[in-house]
């Protein structure tokens, strides 16, 4: 069971890491780039589940800010494979991970708001708080120092 799941995952990793190469990248850089991708790719679908829940429970307005998500994801993608032009991709998904959040609790309401009305509170908050953590996780070592 494990050797099934092993090779497809291994070889998605192959496949992100060759479309992220380019020349002059370190080992480092490459590790970061594949990491960062697939991690984008992993939560994408998690923003058509939350759409779908906010949609089931009458937030049907709202409901479109995490769906937007996984397709803006995947259009950004498709940018990044044809002009492989990785800093442009990063800064956009950085910009989606910052910008829905704040759309998504202004659409419920504001941050009390959001809470009153028993929405993503938690969820969108916590949400909020990863570009600045990816930021720093994708900065090149020496600028780190």
């Amino acid at each position: 069971m494990r050797a099934l799941v092993a090779k497809p995952a291994i070889a998605f990793v192959g496949w992100v890491e060759r479309l992220m190469y380019a020349p002059g990248d370190d080992e480092e850089t490459r590790r970061r780039k594949v990491q960062f991708t697939i991690a984008s790719i992993l939560v994408a679908p998690a923003g058509l589940v939350w759409g779908v829940l906010y949609f089931l429970f009458g937030e049907r307005t709202v409901a479109a800010i995490p769906v937007a998500y996984p397709f803006l994801t995947g259009l950004d993608l498709l940018i990044l494979f044809r002009l492989r032009r990785f800093e442009l991709y990063r800064q956009c998904q950085q910009v989606l991970i910052l910008v829905l959040p704040f759309a998504l609790q202004l659409g419920l309401g504001g941050f009390v708001g959001s809470w009153a009305r028993g929405g993503g509170h938690g969820a969108a908050y916590a949400s909020s708080v990863r570009p600045p953590i990816e930021a720093e996780h994708m900065r090149e070592s020496r600028q780190a120092r």
